[in-house]
């Protein structure tokens, strides 16, 4: 497997792989009844392609044979020296082969290399199996947040709001 940066020739692939694991991603995103599944992961996709094209932004993919079996997204502020890894997927036949920390770690090295001091990661708090990959690789809870949908507290009925799941951060300095 190697990990390179993601060009224009992997939209494709990237739009497959988000859909394939994003599609049973239980999210604060599913607790608005104004968003359907379709939209949501329309959103996903369209939140990592951003990062094809993005001041600032930067996405790696993992290929396995020429096949993406694995994404990072990162949006960093060299101003500051910090980067945010905000999104990151992995096939699921890929799911138990370490290629998530070996995304973790790749974008240690490669903003490490670039004199970043900080790498934020965040996550919704019931992800708890990149939580653990977190934790193994040194990074430390820094920060959570609630989400909430606002809109669908307006003229709701109160049996179909649900409150969204939290986010968790943690950051590795």
């Amino acid at each position: 497997m190697t990990i390179v940066e993601a060009s224009q020739s992997d939209t494709r692939s990237i739009s497959a792989l988000i859909r394939s694991t994003f599609n049973h991603y239980t999210n604060h995103y599913n607790s608005n009844p104004a968003l359907s599944k379709s939209s949501i992961l329309a959103g996903y996709e369209e939140w990592a392609l951003g990062h094809l094209s993005d001041q600032n932004k930067i996405i790696w993919v993992t290929k396995a044979d020429e096949r993406v079996v694995g994404i990072s997204c990162s949006a960093y502020d060299e101003a500051h020296d910090t980067c945010d890894f905000v999104l990151g997927s992995v096939h699921p036949d890929f799911g138990q082969g370490g290629v998530y920390t070996d995304l973790i770690r790749y974008n240690q090295a490669y903003f490490k290399a670039r004199g970043f001091r900080t790498l934020r990661v965040s996550t919704q708090v019931s992800n708890l199996t990149v939580q653990h990959v977190w934790a193994r690789e040194g990074f430390k809870l820094a920060k959570v947040f609630d989400t909430y949908h606002i809109n669908c507290m307006f003229n709701a009925d109160p049996e179909r709001l649900r409150l969204a799941n939290s986010i968790y951060r943690a950051t590795r300095i």
